[in-house]
């Protein structure tokens, strides 16, 4: 999950493409475990990041 919200945080990358570079089978398996470990799903997550100067 490191490298998942690395890439969220510093790319553009498509939560499909994310997966497949993390190993993960798809985005839908990849928001399900985001989810459950961080309370948040990716794609909110990403935002938060992004409006923090």
């Amino acid at each position: 999950m490191t490298e998942v919200r690395r890439l969220l945080r510093e790319t553009d990358l498509p939560l499909d493409a994310v997966a497949a570079r993390t190993g993960l089978r798809d985005a839908t398996y990849l928001v399900r475990r985001f989810r459950d470990r961080y309370d948040i799903t990716p794609q909110r997550w990403r935002r938060t990041q992004r409006a923090r100067p």
